[in-house]
């Protein structure tokens, strides 16, 4: 589930935004039909009693040469990606114009590189992908990144994969910024349409599941336990705490995240009150989303207290992936609605964080 690695590849250049979903068809060809010779016409006999005019012999056609069947356009419809998928593979589904425009973008001798280059092996920085979009169809980038989204979830059925590339038609930057790439529009429609709840919808329920905890685990790497958690949540469960933990653990506590404070001691959860796990949830969304309204903050908050089971989800050991499916899937319904409290604004920028936990 971890593909931050799997997705920043240096193939990421050509594979991102390979891919186009109509190639020019292999042109027709068909051979000029042999003309037939005219009929001969015989020179008729003055006709005589005793002799019938000569029928005129019909000349025989020559068979006409059959017209092949146009070659089938290469199609990223059923594009899926593996360990052993190359450029090759991806840059001939590609039209011929992309693949054209591509050569001369990055010369040929890197061309003839990306041939044999496994698409996931580890590489170069996203941002060198962008003379490459500049050659491609809005659906090649979506049905190529689409193949790379699926990869940290051991790969999508065909339906699962139409649905994500339908919403990525929609909201191009849904792909585009899964892999630090600008979407050309930041201010377009997505900013009031929040495309991760769509493309949250398209996924399997254990792939919900997986989803949500990438992303506790993405927002968790951007919090800070001495922040979010001591400054945040009421004196009395700072106090217990601070009293359950020797100089050694609290030092360790504060220098690292929310989830690691938990890890430092049982007694930090044994402490915690269910209004200290809204403050501390309101602290992380605040720190990594940015500043939120105060009709945002209400409507987080009232949700913070209504669903206690996601507000502990900052603490891993809450709960069992092997165990807890059923609950974690429910949780993870529920969190979706978070979206639902933000403006606009908001939502565009709490996305950035949102798209990629779903390509770690």
């Amino acid at each position: 589930m971890h593909l931050a690695s799997a997705l920043r590849v240096g193939w990421l250049v050509v594979a991102v935004a390979a891919l186009a979903v109509g190639a020019l068809a292999a042109a027709c060809t068909s051979g000029d039909d042999d003309v037939a010779e005219p009929a001969a016409t015989a020179t008729r006999a003055p006709a005589t009693a005793a002799t019938a005019a000569p029928a005129t012999p019909t000349a025989t056609p020559a068979p006409a040469t059959p017209t092949p069947e146009p070659t089938a356009a290469p199609t990223l419809r059923d594009f899926v990606l593996t360990q052993t998928t190359t450029g090759k593979d991806l840059l001939d589904r590609l039209s011929e114009a992309e693949r054209e425009c591509i050569k001369e973008a990055f010369g040929e001798f890197i061309y003839a590189a990306m041939q044999g280059l496994p698409l996931l092996a580890a590489g170069s920085e996203p941002s060198q992908a962008a003379p490459l979009f500049a050659c491609l169809e809005t659906e090649s980038v979506v049905r190529a990144g689409v193949a790379f989204l699926a990869v940290p979830f051991g790969g999508w059925d065909a339906e699962t994969r139409e649905c994500a590339v339908q919403v990525g038609l929609r909201n191009p930057e849904a792909i585009l910024s899964s892999f630090g790439l600008p979407s050309g529009d930041p201010d377009g429609a997505a900013a009031a349409n929040p495309y991760i709840v769509e493309l949250y919808g398209c996924l399997p329920a254990q792939d919900q599941v997986d989803y949500l905890l990438a992303l506790v685990a993405a927002i968790d790497a951007l919090s800070s336990a001495e922040r979010d958690l001591i400054r945040a949540i009421p004196a009395a469960d700072v106090a217990c705490i601070r009293d359950a933990l020797n100089a050694g653990e609290y030092a360790q506590l504060l220098a690292g995240t929310v989830g690691e404070a938990f890890e430092v001691s049982d007694a930090v959860s044994e402490c915690m009150s269910g209004e200290a796990y809204v403050r501390a949830y309101i602290s992380i969304t605040e720190a990594t989303a940015g500043e939120l309204s105060d009709s945002s903050l209400a409507c987080l908050e009232e949700f913070a207290r209504d669903h206690p089971r996601y507000t502990a989800l900052m603490d891993a050991g809450s709960y069992d992936p092997a165990t807890d499916q059923d609950e974690l899937a429910e949780v993870a319904t529920d969190g979706i609605k978070t979206w639902l409290c933000l403006t606009p604004l908001e939502i565009q920028r709490s996305q950035a964080i949102a798209i990629g936990a779903m390509s770690r």
